[in-house]
């Protein structure tokens, strides 16, 4: 631990400062620690103790169904609806004791089925006609309230109406509007025919829509932020800090509604058209719904900017309020971020502003500072001692190389930390504008930095190793690897900046670079064929320096292969550069590469040569071949092949195995010695192009025979071998032909 705290305790001239600080902040956790669970403590107890009491009461006091008034029946059938319509499929049955039901006939499963089902019909009618609850009597009626009316051309009404019950002294939907549905449904159904219908979501077309699509996505059981932030109108805070303080406003704002008064959907217009929508104003600021009328999301309806910036004033003003004792009774609970528990976990005197921040957000800041220049010093050591035994038995590297890698790591975790740290302070939107991007770019610099870092350490890897074994053109293959890697590091990054800033998919910037990459290619056409060329030849290894290559007409021994071009010194001694663009799609013949060297000619006799002297001469050519060390013993063929114009022609098809064309004509030379040799002992003359014209006037001329050819071809060519060569062939040492030619020492 000693050698950990060592530098950070070297710097002189922060001893005094940090030493304070530390010793502040000491003090002040301790003071805080002991008056906030203390604190806490009698919070939690009494909290417990009142929130028991208070559910009893609630329990006991609140009536879901009330159905005193005209107002309180609309109501409690409006919210039984909706809450059955969520997650309480069960308060269907409290929607239909707001319905007259005597005129219903049949069994009571049948009636309760169509109470039911004429429940939902009658909710849709009323959120199309539309309400508000605190337009509707509350007394002074005497017996029939109509809600609505529709008058056809026979005089007939049909209506929507809340009637007093004399039997039970409830006020319920009448008999008779649950007789006109059918007309009514139909009424509004061609209505909504002649209306224009637009491309937008259903889940924010609307006020009403957009409002049950954030309380459905904030419910507290299931809560899903993505759609709730969808339904802010986020256009006047900077895009970076939106996107660390969404999460939080949504939270903010669905504690406030819960607070001020429970949500009636259809209260609430359902047309796509018209003036924003206020749900609550007041002194501290207001909620509305706005229709967006430019940029991508025009046409949908969201909380409004306005409403966005009102939120944390609406905040502090319900914050130590409890959710409606009707949302505690449907098992509804406050929603808190990890900040805003922080937040509200801290005492009095801590939340006091100073210079536009809280305290304790000062407090904070300096502490994260404090932790991330410790996590940066510590970070690399604690690398080395985990990691060292390890990576030095599979990773052979520099000492300095390794720290290098270390201290970039510790650079990286460090400012990781403080990015992610100043998501819990509940910072203002402004300043979060300016600390998250630079926070960004720090990481993203960081990142590139340990990945430049983490492939050095490979390369020196690679050449460090002695097991294994690196060939000249190895020692250009990791050059080009290590190139390769950072460009793929660099590409890793920039897709981590898309994502990480701009919220941009990595197949939507895969995407878009595949269409700037055509553009790219038309351009640079050349280059980008020399480079691909370059990885051919090194992957590849088609073949290496040293080799006798033939490219197209260019022939000659390959004397530097690099990263644009290939150079070929020919045989008249020239110096001949190839793009290596021509080696992706030309044929290379690489003579270097081959094991065996073949001969091919023909040994052309004269035609007076007898039949026997021709088989002993091929018996004494094989054996040659048998007996000569650098001929391949498995493969070859000596025969009379053909009958020329002055000469019997014999075949001799056979390989030589030598590992360069010096040594090849050597062995060549001696071969053909040793056959001709052979054609002394066995007196075979050679041919040549001529005519000669024969007078044989003794027709029983004789040739003289040789019994027993092959056998005396077999010691003839023994005979040679031994007595005219006398040698033995070593294997000679391969040609090593001079890099750079003596012009250019």
């Amino acid at each position: 631990m000693k050698k950990l705290f060592t530098p950070l305790l070297s710097y002189r001239p922060y001893q005094t400062l940090m030493t304070f600080l530390v010793c502040n902040l000491l003090l002040i956790s301790s003071v805080v620690a002991d008056n906030s669970l203390q604190q806490n403590t009698n919070a939690i107890i009494s909290s417990e103790s009142q929130t028991d009491n208070q559910t009893k009461k609630s329990n006991e006091s609140i009536t879901l169904v009330d159905l005193s008034s005209p107002r309180s029946t609309m109501r409690s059938f409006l919210l039984a609806i909706q809450d059955a319509n969520n997650q309480l499929p069960n308060r269907i049955e409290d929607a239909t004791k707001c319905l007259n039901l005597s005129k219903l006939e049949g069994s009571n499963e049948e009636i309760k089925k169509q109470a039911a089902l004429i429940a939902q019909r009658l909710s849709k009618l009323i959120d199309k006609i539309g309400v508000n609850v605190d337009d509707i009597p509350d007394s002074g009626i005497k017996n029939l309230w109509y809600f609505f009316e529709l008058k056809d051309k026979k005089h007939r009404y049909d209506f929507i109406a809340l009637q007093y019950d004399k039997q039970s002294k409830n006020w319920l939907f009448s008999p008779g509007t649950l007789k006109s549905l059918p007309v009514l449904e139909n009424y509004f159904v061609k209505q909504q025919t002649n209306k224009t219908i637009e491309n937008i979501s259903d889940a924010r077309n609307s006020p009403r829509a957009t409002m049950a699509s954030f309380l459905k996505a904030m419910n507290y059981e299931a809560t899903d932020y993505e759609s709730a932030i969808q339904c802010l109108d986020s256009s006047e805070i900077e895009a970076t800090a939106w996107q660390t303080i969404a999460q939080r406003r949504a939270v903010e704002l669905k504690n406030v509604i819960d607070k001020i008064r429970y949500v009636i959907l259809s209260e609430i217009p359902d047309e796509n058209t018209g003036e924003p929508y206020i749900w609550y104003t007041s002194t501290n600021g207001n909620i509305s719904l706005q229709r967006i009328n430019s940029g991508d999301y025009k046409g949908e309806w969201r909380f409004s900017a306005e409403t966005i910036n009102d939120i944390p004033k609406l905040y502090k003003a319900f914050e130590n309020q409890q959710i409606l004792a009707e949302l505690r009774a449907r098992g509804s609970k406050e929603m808190l971020t990890i900040g805003m528990r922080i937040e509200k976990n801290m005492p009095e005197w801590l939340r006091d502003d100073y210079l536009a921040l809280q305290v304790w957000q000062w407090l904070g800041l300096v502490l994260v500072i404090f932790v991330c220049w410790i996590i940066r010093l510590i970070t690399p050591s604690i690398l080395s001692f985990v990691l060292s035994p390890f990576i030095q038995k599979i990773i052979l590297c520099s000492r300095n190389i390794l720290k290098d890698a270390f201290d970039s790591s510790g650079i990286l975790v460090a400012f990781i930390v403080w990015f992610y740290s100043i998501h819990y302070f509940q910072l203002p939107a402004n300043l979060l504008a300016f600390l998250v991007p630079i926070s960004k770019f720090m990481i993203t610099f960081s990142l590139l930095l340990t990945g430049y870092r983490i492939v050095d350490v490979l390369g020196e890897h690679i050449i460090s190793n002695r097991n294994i074994q690196l060939t000249s053109n190895d020692e250009l293959l990791i050059p080009l690897i290590t190139k390769i890697l950072r460009l793929l590091v660099v590409f890793a990054v920039i897709l981590f900046i898309l994502e990480f800033w701009f919220n941009q998919p990595p197949s939507t910037v895969i995407g878009a670079l595949g269409i700037g990459g055509v553009a790219l290619a038309l351009a640079a056409k050349d280059t980008l064929g020399n480079f691909f060329g370059s990885i051919t030849v090194l992957v590849d290894k088609p073949f290496s320096v040293g080799d006798w290559i033939e490219i197209g007409d260019v022939e000659g021994t390959v004397e530097h292969v690099g990263f644009r071009s290939t150079r070929i010194r020919t045989f008249y001694n020239s110096m001949i550069t190839i793009p290596n663009s021509r080696m992706v799609d030309s044929h290379v013949d690489n003579y270097g590469a081959r094991k065996y060297r073949r001969i091919k000619t023909y040994l052309n006799l004269t035609y007076d040569t007898p039949p026997e002297k021709i088989d002993a001469f091929c018996e004494g050519i094989r054996e040659l071949v048998r007996l000569h060390p650098f001929t391949r013993k498995d493969y070859y063929h000596v025969y009379f092949n053909q009958f020329a114009d002055s000469s019997l022609n014999i075949l001799l098809y056979i390989f030589l195995e030598t590992p360069d064309w010096s040594t090849e004509l050597r062995e060549r030379h001696n071969l053909f010695l040793d056959i001709i040799h052979l054609s002394k002992k066995l007196d075979v003359s050679f041919a040549f192009p001529s005519q000669t014209l024969y007078f044989d006037n003794d027709s029983s001329h004789k040739h003289n025979e040789i019994d027993n050819s092959e056998i005396l071809g077999v010691e003839k060519a023994a005979e040679v071998y031994e007595n005219v060569q006398k040698r033995y062939y070593p294997k000679p040492e391969p040609v090593v032909i001079s890099q750079a030619p003596s012009s250019k020492k």
